[in-house]
Parts: C-alpha cells; structure tokens; sequence
C-alpha cells in the first residue's frame, strides 16, 4: 500500500509520538523570476501567476490529501495570487489570506519579523487535523533549509523547540497500476511504526 508517509502516520495512529502536523507547500509553477513592472498586491494582473501547468500541480496536490483520507483543518495562504490560486485549486476546504507567509524575497527589510511569525506559527498549531500553508520557496528555504521545486511539499513539526521538517515526493504511475488514483500519483511506502522525523 502507498502511503501519505509522515501524514498518515498522524491519521492512523493515535496517540503518535507528536501528531500536530503542518504541510507546507510550495505554490505550483509559475515562471519567470520576481515579480513584473507596476506590481500590485491586490491585482493579479500586475504578479507572477501561475502556468497550467501549476494548476494542474496544485488540482493533483488536493487530489492526494483526498485520496490518502488526511483530514485538513485549516489552509493558509500567502497573500500573492500564485499561492492563493495553488490552495484554492487544491481544494481543500476554506483559505486564509496570511500575509506572515508572503513571499520573503520581496520583503527582505522584514525577513526576521517575517520568520519569526511563521515560526511562532507552526509552533502553535496543535491540530487536530493538519494546518496547510501554501507559501514560497524563500519563506520556506529561510525556514526549513530544504529548497522545494515550485508544488513541492514537506510536512513540519516544532520538537523541543526545534522546527523539523521532511519532505515528501509524489511519483508517477502508468493506467495500468492498480493502486494509482485518478491523477495518476502513487506515494513512497515508508514505515508507519517509526515517527515521520526518523524516516
């Protein structure tokens, strides 16, 4: 069977060694790099967006919260319209503007007061179910220091006041595999026995 790794660990078993689960993702793929000429928070018109090709990441995400039975409780977002569109598309339940996860590249004057926020974030989510963040890569680079590929993801947990994270990897699958969901994804296989900062 493939599993959602770290997150079904929280789902399955209970009481887990730490079950208050955060999933930061990456927003999907948008090209270019910056932001363009006459940048405007409030229009889309005038950011960086997402390609069809980061649509259909972020529509595959959600497919694999779905299929795997992950309960998402709260889903916040980056204020820019590439991360909003990527937690919308996923489909996860209701979004939240969080302008602590906007994208720290473009506020660098802010970056400790940015981070710090994000930090006391994730530490405070004690579930139950899990918190998902759509951000970018900056924010969670300055975090985690795990570079994520645009609609990457990784699952985060604050352990002794530590911020530990892991990443995890969607893999594609042919028509012809039983266990592939209607997107075509099938997941790592990872023993569910040992807690998800371990594997």
């Amino acid at each position: 069977m493939f599993l959602f790794s770290s997150l079904l660990w929280a789902a399955h078993h209970s009481p887990a060694p730490d079950s208050s689960y955060v999933v930061l993702a990456r927003h999907g793929d948008a090209p270019g790099r910056g932001e363009p000429d006459g940048f405007d928070l409030k229009d889309c018109s005038r950011q960086r967006n997402l390609s069809e090709n980061g649509r259909n990441q972020a529509r595959n995400l959600g497919a694999m919260f779905r299929w795997n039975g992950i309960e998402v409780a709260k889903v916040l977002t980056s204020r820019f319209c590439r991360a909003r569109e990527t937690a919308e598309l996923m489909n996860l339940g209701s979004v939240d503007n969080s302008a602590t996860f906007d994208d720290l590249s473009f506020n660098k004057q802010y970056a400790q007061q940015l981070l710090a926020g994000e930090r006391d974030l994730i530490a405070s989510w004690h579930g139950p179910g899990v918190l998902l963040i759509v951000s970018h890569g900056s924010n969670i680079e300055a975090l985690t220091g795990i570079h994520l590929e645009q609609g990457g993801m990784l699952v985060a947990s604050m352990k002794q006041g530590e911020l530990l994270a892991k990443t995890f990897t969607p893999a594609a699958t042919t028509a012809a595999q039983n266990d592939a969901d209607a997107t075509g994804l099938f997941f790592i296989p990872v023993d569910l026995r040992k807690p998800w900062w371990t594997l």
